[in-house]
């Protein structure tokens, strides 16, 4: 059917697609209730009623005058029933909570010292600190990652029974914890938190959806205590799911170190097999991982309807090829399925991509024809009702919109294409084999890219609002790098079948499969340093992507029904709405990349992501240049790829103009590295004192900058250093200032903190003053130093992160600011209380309590906006 779709597609006749208004009633009934259109009595009221309706108008027919019309009020009725059951499934599934549930447990807002018991339902696994200062980041120890099943918590009263699962997170390596054992916590409680900066990813959905709300932190591995061995009560799925990993991961892995003493391939190759084969990205390093993303390829990492297509189709064809009768056949390619779904997480592309090839296989056994875009509707009404909050999960919207998108538009592309002489599609006379392949190959490749091509254009607005990025040579990488993958994942799913039937067999596929892994890694590796690999935008307007998929379902709709139907009216309306589109396409290539960053109002708008214990500033200028003041922290894992990096692209910033990095303590710095690996960075301003400093972490910064391929210009400033733009609009002029440290002098000598820059960013008559870790010493010298109206300023970064002992209230009355900024990680209420009482009458806001803080300074005012 498929092949007759792309030769000839004007003569395929879509067949009805009777489930697809039911999947509009279920994603608009789940739509109401996310948004408290309707409430939960109502739906129940709704439900209710339809069935009563519905069942009268099955069992007394007499009620309607005539067939038809029963036959509209039953199936407006099950549009609503439909629509009323998806919202109240969405209703328990995000809102309902026993009241033994350990949520109920849980402080609002600040952690809880508790002790629990329960069982440790999946494998523990210690998480390693990533990044080029892991060494030197003491407080970023190993943790030691688990899902509890809770069981009991202490309370007053002694034990009492609770229930739920807990995300349990231990703060060092335990290597003693394994799977199924009831454990005793001392551990802090808390529900699990939200993203604090705009453009982080919000996990509030994924736990909701997990059933894991609730966080458990423990401090020491010795504040876990093993009960007993006794294995978890699971069921015969849940068992073979973890048999079926651990055979695989054995299979696919662990003879590699057996092998050339473990030289075979490196940490790379080995963590891009686990995340291609077996699903498991948590291995992945930051540098592959962001390769994948900015070339658009990261659909190969994330394993999807694509990786069972490949596995489903190879096994299909190797039925085919020796001769299984047709039931054998569906059967077999069913059982593989059913075997792969079990190796892999079930994310919502792998269910849609199960339930289709399933549905497929059973029509295919029973001699029935299908409609793909019914499949696809039964395949999102399954997985909606069973995980409502999946709607509004990336990967779901994607899956579904490409795949539709495909369905619909690439039989009518691939036609448009073949019919320039691109390929003949079907040759005049007889061709000498060679040609003829060639000609298959050439056409195998032109449907390739006819598929990326619209894959990528469909998937646009959704990639640029979700990951803010436009990955330019996306369609181009995906049709070399496929075959290449399809090849990758049949070499492995070969070895581990092999290894546990012949051993020997399946260890000569090690070293093809790690050769073909560093293959791809390589081509991937080529794709970044193309131009324009990855263009970061801010999120587009909402009613910007809506206006686009409406086009774009009109289009379809009328390509759709239109085949086979000559120059009719759905022809000429296809027409009409490609015009649309080529306006909307123009209007998008002219809004990129959609940024927040507007030069147009003259003003500086300044930004403290919260990261915990650091400081991360970020400066957008009146002309448009952004610079980065200090990023580092001691309390945030990956700062960079959590953090900043998608801050920076939910900006709209495609580059750093400068990085001011105040002083050689790592809590300041340690994110620079990967921060140049992510973003062109022109210059790195450092004072005197930082290129003094003897400590290795400053040495090997020094090192890693050095083998950059294009490393920032690194200068060093101190106290007098004035830098202002070459040139600047009308209204745009701006200065920054050194006010601290001194040059560098043998007569005197700074400790660390004492060395920090102190930048004063002035436009007009407003201005920010960023202070670092300076101490008492600094800021007494500068109230010698400088006269009144130089230290002024609207907006003032606290030193030493609101410090008790390194504030001086008479410093921060002389700045006189309208609001001080604190950058700081969780901390007592009472230290808050005291800082406040330290500087009365100033407003303080805290990254802690607030999230990121954002000010904004124009000509007219200043004004600052909390993310909480």
């Amino acid at each position: 059917m498929i092949s007759n779709r792309l030769s000839n597609p004007d003569s395929f006749h879509p067949p009805p697609a009777p489930l697809l208004p039911v999947a509009i009633a279920v994603i608009a009934g789940i739509i109401l209730v996310r948004f408290g259109l309707v409430s939960l009595f109502v739906l129940i009221s709704v439900l209710s009623f339809c069935a009563i309706i519905a069942g009268a108008l099955i069992l007394y027919r007499r009620l309607t005058a005539s067939r038809p019309v029963r036959f509209r009020l039953i199936s407006v009725l099950i549009f609503i029933a439909f629509a009323a059951a998806a919202g109240l499934r969405y209703t328990l599934v995000y809102h309902y909570y026993p009241d033994n549930h350990i949520v109920t447990r849980c402080l609002p807002s600040l952690p809880r010292l508790a002790s629990i018991r329960g069982n440790i339902i999946t494998k523990p696994y210690i998480a390693k600190t990533g990044g080029t200062f892991a060494a030197f980041d003491f407080a970023h120890e190993p943790r030691t990652i688990l899902v509890l099943r809770c069981r009991e918590i202490l309370t007053s009263d002694g034990w009492r029974q609770t229930q739920g699962l807990c995300q349990v997170t231990v703060k060092q390596p335990a290597p003693h914890l394994r799977r199924g054992q009831l454990i005793q916590l001392d551990c802090w409680l808390t529900r699990r938190r939200g993203p604090d900066n705009p453009g982080q990813f919000d996990p509030t959905d994924y736990q909701h959806a997990s059933r894991t709300i609730v966080s458990c932190t423990v401090n020491h591995s010795e504040a876990v205590t093993v009960l007993t061995e006794e294995p978890i009560a699971t069921g015969l799925l849940a068992h073979l799911r973890h048999k079926i990993q651990a055979i695989a991961h054995t299979a696919l892995i662990e003879d590699v170190h057996l092998i050339s003493g473990g030289n075979l391939s490196s940490g790379d190759t080995e963590a891009f097999l686990n995340a291609l084969l077996l699903g498991q990205r948590h291995k992945l390093s930051g540098h592959l991982y962001e390769a994948f993303l900015r070339t658009g390829t990261i659909h190969f990492l994330s394993v999807s309807g694509l990786h069972v297509g490949i596995i489903a189709g190879f096994i299909w064809c190797l039925g085919w090829l020796v001769r299984l009768p047709r039931l054998a056949q569906g059967l077999l390619t069913l059982t593989v399925i059913a075997a792969y779904l079990l190796l892999i997480p079930p994310r919502p592309p792998v269910l849609r991509a199960g339930i289709i090839c399933s549905l497929f296989c059973l029509a295919f056994m029973s001699r029935r024809t299908v409609s793909a875009i019914n499949v696809l509707s039964f395949a999102a009404i399954v997985i909606l009702l069973l995980r409502p909050i999946d709607l509004f999960n990336a990967g779901f919207q994607l899956s579904f919109v490409v795949v539709l998108g495909l369905i619909l538009f690439v039989p009518t592309v691939y036609n448009l294409i073949s019919k320039k002489d691109v390929v003949a599609i079907e040759p005049p006379q007889p061709l000498p084999w060679w040609r003829w392949l060639i000609v298959k190959v050439l056409c195998f490749f032109l449907g390739l890219f006819v598929v990326s091509l619209v894959a990528w254009v469909v998937g646009l607005p959704l990639s640029a609002y979700y990951f803010n990025r436009i990955a330019v040579w996306s369609a181009i990488a995906s049709v070399i790098l496929y075959p290449l993958i399809a090849l990758t994942m049949l070499v492995g799913l070969a070895k581990m079948i092999l290894a546990g039937l012949i051993p020997v067999f399946g260890s000569c596929l090690t070293e093809p499969l790690f050769a073909l892994g560093r293959m791809v890694i390589f081509i991937v590796d080529g794709f970044e340093r193309l131009p324009y690999n990855g263009i970061n935008t801010a999120a587009p307007p909402i009613w910007f992507i809506v206006v686009f998929y409406i086009l774009l379902i009109w289009a379809g709709r009328s390509l759709y029904r239109g085949r086979g139907h000559g120059h009719g009216r759905g022809r000429s309306l296809s027409r009409l709405v490609i015009y649309a589109l080529l306006v909307w396409a123009i209007a998008f290539v002219w809004m990129a990349p959609f940024t927040e960053n507007d030069s147009e109002d003259r003003a500086i708008n300044l930004h403290v992501l919260s990261i915990g214990h650091g400081t991360t500033t970020v400066v957008e200028l009146p002309d448009g240049k952004t610079i980065l003041y200090d990023i580092g922290s001691s309390s945030n894992f990956n700062l960079t790829s959590h953090v900043v990096a998608p801050f920076l692209r939910y900006r709209g910033v495609q580059k750093l103009d400068a990085v001011f990095i105040s002083h050689p303590n790592i809590d300041h710095y340690n994110g620079l590295i990967d921060l140049c690996r992510s973003f062109p960075v022109d210059v790195l301003y450092l004072n005197d004192y930082f290129a003094k400093d003897a400590g290795r972490a400053v040495e090997i910064l020094l090192e890693k900058l050095n083998e950059m391929k294009q490393p920032p210009v690194i200068k060093l400033i101190s106290r007098g250093c004035r830098l202002k733009p070459a040139t600047t609009a009308e209204g745009a002029d701006y200065t920054i200032k050194v006010l601290w440290p001194l040059p560098a002098h043998p007569s005197y000598v700074l400790d660390t903190n004492d060395s920090s820059l102190i930048l004063r960013i002035s436009t007009g008559n407003r201005s920010i003053l960023l202070c670092g870790d300076a101490g008492i010493i600094p800021q007494r010298l500068l109230l010698e130093m400088e006269p009144p109206e130089n230290l002024k300023a609207d907006v003032l970064l606290l030193p030493h992160h609101g410090s008790l002992g390194s504030t001086v209230p008479e410093f921060i009355r002389a700045v006189d600011p309208v609001a001080c900024l604190n950058s700081n990680g969780r901390v007592p209420p009472s230290r808050l209380d005291k800082l406040t009482a330290l500087l009365p009458g100033q407003t303080i806001y805290h990254t802690c309590l607030n999230g990121c803080i954002s000010a904004s300074l124009s000509e007219t005012a200043t004004s600052v906006q909390t993310f909480h």
